[in-house]
């Protein structure tokens, strides 16, 4: 027992002198200066760091809006609605001719006679029926197909003829060609000329006889002779009566008639009695008629 304690006893006074030296040890270091270490700092020296710039990224370019911005708009955009086409209405200048039938206006445009269509009965077809020939007139018109319609008469300006167009003549009247133009044979030759349809001339002229001498004047508007006044008639009484052979027509107013075993050409008024009897007429048929002659032609006056 007294062992274990001498034993313990000991421990407690090593551990005692122990922890006597160590608080020593502390309080030294505690009261030491701390060593200078500036010198030796300024003597390093500084290690050179190696700098890397970088270069900044490009900025993102903005995106393209520019489709999106096309399409909002066309999108806002209506479609245009198609236009009609514009009628095609000319304008133009010319002389009028006279009336060709009850529908159909002549007017001479550029020199050129040219044919147009109007309204039957209508405003504008009572103004050109009480229209003299060689009246100019302004007017507009539009084709369609092969026709030329008039749209509207704008100006009427009458002309003026002065003497030197105003001719005088005289001949032989061979008959009503259709109901404004009558053939009269001048000098040997028969030529149309334009009568006003239903006026006191037409009258005239369609209660004469073929064959009758008349003394008239006429100007020319273009390429037509427009008659103008009927100065006299006289019917000739120089006929001659003969017998034939009837051989053929030789044109629209020519027949071919073999007299004493010569072939002779004698002409016929178109269009007339006279020439639709020839007409219907086989070759061959003998006739007994009665003729004039007149310069170098020989004129049919009746068919016995």
């Amino acid at each position: 027992m007294k062992k274990w304690s001498a034993i313990l006893g000991a421990v407690l006074l090593t551990g005692g002198i122990l922890g006597a030296c160590s608080e020593k040890e502390t309080k030294e270091q505690s009261t030491e200066k701390p060593a200078d270490n500036s010198a030796e700092e300024t003597t390093e020296k500084p290690v050179d760091k190696e700098v890397t710039t970088q270069s900044p990224e490009p900025a993102e370019e903005p995106a393209d809006n520019t489709d999106k911005t096309d399409n909002a708009d066309n999108a806002d955009k209506q479609p245009a609605a198609p236009k009609e086409p514009a009628a095609n209405i000319t304008e133009a200048t010319g002389v009028f001719n006279g009336m060709a039938d009850p529908h159909t206006v002549e007017i001479e445009v550029d020199g050129q006679p040219q044919s147009f269509q109007v309204a039957p009965d209508s405003d504008m077809m009572k103004k050109f029926d009480q229209m003299e020939e060689g009246t100019n007139v302004t007017f507009t018109y539009k084709k369609e197909g092969e026709q030329l319609i008039l749209q509207e008469l704008k100006k009427i300006t009458a002309k003026k003829d002065s003497a030197s167009t105003i001719i005088e003549a005289k001949g032989v009247f061979n008959g009503v060609a259709d109901p404004h133009t009558v053939e009269v044979e001048v000098n040997g030759q028969p030529q149309s000329f334009q009568v006003t349809p239903g006026s006191d001339m037409m009258k005239k002229f369609d209660q004469m006889e073929e064959g009758t001498n008349i003394t008239f004047t006429y100007k020319k508007v273009g390429e037509q002779l427009v008659f103008q006044e009927l100065k006299a008639a006289s019917s000739n009484d120089t006929n001659t009566e003969a017998k034939g052979t009837f051989n053929g027509m030789a044109d629209p107013h020519t027949v071919e008639i073999e007299v004493d075993g010569q072939p002779q050409s004698f002409q016929v008024a178109p269009d007339s009695d006279m020439m639709k009897k020839f007409d219907q007429m086989e070759e061959g048929t003998s006739i007994t008629f009665t003729y004039k002659k007149e310069g170098e032609q020989l004129i049919l006056q009746e068919l016995k």
